[in-house]
């Protein structure tokens, strides 16, 4: 429970008072956790690192106070007034931030796992680093947003407005106001690998190893081969998108580009080694079966059979199986 002592600083004192105190006081750990403060004024307060666990601060004016480190779980902040706020390495672990304003505020690295943001206004925040997994933007407006480096497994952008945000010093535009939703993930969650080896059913095959094995090692879902695209006669550029929190997706990334090099050294050395054979395709060896006319895609038939007829796949094919395996 909040301390009467600090509340009344707040409640008959004003903020300047406030701020003088805590100026004076740098070590004290101010407990406000469950206060009432809705509707105050509380523009520029000093709240870093104070308890505010639970505390009410509905409709309070919170312009451009400070907020660093503040522990504001399931704190209740519905239609206050952020702006320009910083909120930098805040907890706001299931807060109630319904309707709020956060336009130009300082979230950079501030937790807000399953927070209620529900059209809130988070136009020019800065949200790099932020931890927005499980939390609900339906119906916010993020434009001018950095979602650099966010976690957002399992965020709900339903209806979210965006005219464009910043992603990894990036900035990507949105022709209609409300295609955040339709593109974003895809757009964020792409992995690119270029290999020296033509358009053909051995590259499919190693994009689908490539997939079993990360969803193998991180579980099934983790990645999926979006598609393939004919660079050059020898040249594939392989496109994947994974779902996987931040964390998870960037170990992704840094396994995939190591694979590229490994992949890359193992291609060039099978070219060097069949100077009287194509090195590429299935055609001089027996064929991998086709369903219905269709590439046999199942991943657990695919392993199955891979693993089956593993010495009666081509060398370079047996190479890459190897060297994937070997190195995810």
């Amino acid at each position: 429970m909040a301390e009467q002592s600090y509340l009344k600083l707040l409640y008959k004192d004003s903020v300047k008072t406030w701020n003088k105190w805590r100026e004076e006081n740098p070590d004290i750990n101010a407990d406000l956790s469950q206060a009432d403060l809705s509707n105050k004024n509380l523009i520029e307060a000093n709240l870093s690192q104070v308890n505010l666990i639970a505390a009410d601060l509905s409709q309070a004016d919170l312009c451009q106070a400070n907020l660093i480190r503040t522990n504001l779980i399931v704190a209740n902040l519905s239609q206050a007034n952020l702006r320009r706020a910083d909120l930098s390495v805040a907890d706001l672990r299931e807060a109630n931030l319904r309707r709020a304003n956060l336009s130009g505020a300082d979230l950079r690295g501030a937790n807000l796992r399953g927070a209620d943001l529900r059209g809130a206004d988070l136009r020019g925040a800065d949200l790099m680093e932020a931890n927005l997994s499980h939390s609900n933007l339906s119906g916010s407006d993020i434009s001018k947003a950095n979602i650099t480096g966010i976690n957002h497994h399992r965020w709900n952008i339903r209806e979210v407005e965006c005219s464009y945000v910043i992603w990894d010093d990036k900035l990507i535009k949105y022709t209609c106001i409300d295609d955040f939703e339709k593109v974003f993930a895809e757009i964020e969650h792409a992995v690119e690998m270029i290999l020296d080896m033509p358009f053909s059913d051995l590259a499919y095959y190693t994009g689908i190893i490539i997939e079993q094995a990360i969803n193998r090692k991180y579980g099934a879902g983790t990645l999926r081969l979006k598609g393939q695209t004919a660079i050059s006669d020898n040249t594939t550029k392989f496109e994947f998108i994974s779902f996987s929190a931040s964390d998870v997706f960037n170990k992704i990334k840094s396994i995939l580009y190591k694979l590229q090099n490994q992949l890359r050294s193992v291609i060039l050395e099978t070219k060097s080694k069949s100077e009287h054979q194509n090195p590429f395709g299935l055609k001089s060896e027996r064929d991998i079966p086709f369903s219905s006319g269709s590439l046999v895609a199942r991943p657990k038939d695919l392993e199955r059979m891979m693993i089956k007829r593993y010495t009666q796949c081509h060398p370079l094919l047996e190479n890459i199986v190897h060297t994937i395996l070997l190195h995810i």
